[in-house]
């Protein structure tokens, strides 16, 4: 279950993310992919480095969020070095 609403996290904030982070966006539903998975990735090593079961706090979702935003980040970094290349 926290799986999930780290998940809507990440849709949530790859969508506003196009409008915040610089660079060339590739689309809507590419930048909620990427942010949901960023955010599950996040939640999961914040599950691994606290050594807890998986809980909704307010810590795991910062380290979600941080997630979704690295690979936000890291996508449109590669996207964009590609095509100038």
């Amino acid at each position: 279950m926290v799986i999930l609403a780290w998940i809507a996290l990440g849709l949530t904030l790859g969508i506003f993310a196009r409008h915040i982070m610089a660079g060339e966006s590739p689309g809507v539903a590419a930048d909620a992919i990427a942010g949901s998975l960023g955010a599950a990735a996040g939640g999961c090593l914040d599950l691994l480095f606290r050594g807890r079961a998986a809980q909704l706090t307010l810590a795991s979702m910062v380290s979600a969020a941080i997630g979704a935003v690295v690979l936000l980040w890291l996508v449109r970094t590669v996207r964009s070095k590609l095509r100038a290349g």
